[in-house]
């Protein structure tokens, strides 16, 4: 790949920020709720009787670290250059040039007209018998990764004739 090449590609890293929002949430309602009991039980939280409102807020809080700790390791990011699209992630990179690919499926929410950007989309490819699926929204800079992919789906649409 040449450095030309290099320039012209766009990547895009996955979202990490709503499991930093869900631990901040489990946690500060984990904390309240321990103070609120301990000074509805004279300022006493006993370990020998758990409760299970506390139980289930502390798996909450330690499933939304684990999730974290899991996409931070997997380092799933997508790249897309002027006739190929990249998934990489930390086990390695599986790169579909755009003549491999068979169509490319942008679906959107049909309940409003707005311009929000499609929900998945799906890329379909021979050498797979299940579509790749994509969530624009799961990565940074949405609507640039969607336009991209919409760039891609013309040039495949192209092909197709």
């Amino acid at each position: 790949m040449s450095l030309e090449e290099k320039n012209k590609e766009k990547r895009f890293k996955r979202r990490l920020d709503f499991y930093w929002q869900f631990v901040a949430v489990y946690s500060v309602a984990l904390i309240l709720y321990a103070l609120i009991k301990s000074f509805a039980s004279n300022y006493k939280v006993s370990l020998n009787d758990p409760d299970p409102i506390m139980i289930l807020l502390a798996l909450f809080v330690a499933a939304s670290i684990s999730g974290l700790i899991y996409q931070t390791v997997r380092k799933r990011s997508i790249r897309i250059g002027e006739d190929y699209i990249a998934f990489k992630s930390r086990r390695g990179e599986k790169i579909y040039p755009v003549d491999s690919i068979i169509h490319i499926k942008m679906s959107k929410d049909r309940k409003f007209r707005t311009k929000k950007p499609p929900r998945v989309v799906k890329i379909y490819v021979p050498s797979r018998r299940r579509p790749i699926s994509i969530r624009p929204g799961a990565y940074w800079d949405e609507s640039e990764l969607t336009r991209e992919l919409a760039r891609l789906r013309k040039i495949v649409r192209r092909n197709e004739l």
